[in-house]
């Protein structure tokens, strides 16, 4: 992208200056403001890529601590009437 900007600004000042024209003293300020321009784009797509991270990652800590909590709670089953054998001990 910065290639094809810095043909195209070459191609401006070329059929800018055989026109008999020039750019004023603002034009000075376009490598600054790009450079601005730059670094806003960088530091945006640095924070969403962490954020992307983030929320691809919430999926399995939502998966873990809902088993580890399923471990931890005594709730599930019933431990002091095991069943007959090969049948659950609670009926639905």
């Amino acid at each position: 992208m910065m290639v094809d900007f810095v043909i195209t600004l070459a191609l401006f000042l070329v059929f800018d200056f055989a026109y008999g024209r020039h750019p004023d003293w603002r034009f000075a300020f376009v490598p600054f403001l790009l450079f601005l321009t730059f670094l806003l784009t960088f530091g945006l797509s640095l924070l969403l890529s962490r954020r992307t991270c983030a929320i691809a990652m919430s999926d399995r800590l939502f998966h873990s601590s809902s088993s580890f909590g399923f471990f931890l709670s005594p709730v599930a089953f019933r431990y002091s009437r095991p069943g007959i054998r090969g049948r659950p001990t609670s009926r639905a």
